[in-house]
């Protein structure tokens, strides 16, 4: 570990001299300088970084020292935070983009990756808001990018994401072509009753059938169905109990459950 210190000690003195003799313009002058003074740091992010995973790590010293010279290019000294802690900060935080893009048979931009984070995040908190999705129109405003932009990216991540089924998984090394093939593919099945409920749903109101779906199918709570219809939780409660007891007024009715 000492002698690897030394040699990078002496390796940034000679570039300081050549980067000194260059007659560079003053600000990147400026930035090399001091991208030289912390660019051990790099070196030790790299080196952390290595065990962790196949890559070289020649390749990981490279993306260390791009993202510490964008951290030198954009510390702000004003905020009293140490050099030291954002260099440090942006060269892992390079180094695992450069995994992520590395991680998949097909590259997917780091700018795609991101917008597709951004979507996720708002449809998420949107959800979690008792709130309905945005449509890819409104997805795309809020984002500030075009419809087509956003639909673009959604094809690359889903394109990415698929396997080959002859692609082999886990410690077994099972297929997933073999996975599917073992499993019986069952027939059509008739089920009246279910037949039944799907058409006799129509009959309800338009706000009880979305009330009954979003809290048997889709799972939501009556926290967030009160805040998504507007009313307390008591009334949620009684028009679910209601709605659920004229279907099986109906039920009886059509004999449909025997």
């Amino acid at each position: 570990m000492l002698d690897v210190t030394c040699k990078l000690t002496l390796n940034t003195s000679d570039r300081q001299r050549r980067e000194d003799r260059r007659g560079l313009p003053g600000c990147i002058a400026n930035r090399n300088r001091t991208l030289l003074q912390h660019i051990g740091l790099a070196h030790h992010a790299a080196r952390q970084q290595c065990s962790r995973g196949p890559d070289d790590l020649d390749d990981l010293i490279q993306e260390a020292s791009i993202g510490a010279m964008a951290a030198v290019e954009r510390f702000d000294p004003h905020r009293g935070h140490r050099p030291s802690s954002y260099i440090v900060s942006r060269a892992r935080g390079q180094i695992l983009h450069f995994r992520r893009d590395r991680s998949r048979t097909m590259r997917v931009p780091w700018r795609i990756s991101d917008l597709i984070s951004k979507v996720e995040r708002v449809q998420a908190a949107r959800i979690s808001a008792g709130q309905p999705p945005l449509r890819e129109d409104c997805l795309a405003r809020q984002l500030g990018v075009s419809r087509d932009r956003l639909q673009q990216c959604q094809r690359v991540v889903h394109a990415a994401s698929l396997v080959s089924l002859d692609q082999k998984q886990g410690k077994s090394g099972e297929r997933a072509r073999d996975r599917i093939d073992s499993i019986a593919t069952p027939g059509p099945e008739e089920d009246p009753q279910l037949d039944w409920l799907r058409g006799i749903l129509c009959k309800l109101k338009r706000r009880d059938q979305r009330l009954l779906e979003a809290y048997f199918v889709g799972g939501e709570s009556l926290t967030s169905l009160s805040k998504r219809f507007k009313t307390d939780v008591q009334q949620l409660k009684n028009s679910i109990h209601d709605a659920v007891c004229l279907l099986r007024q109906w039920a009886k009715r059509d004999s449909a459950f025997g």
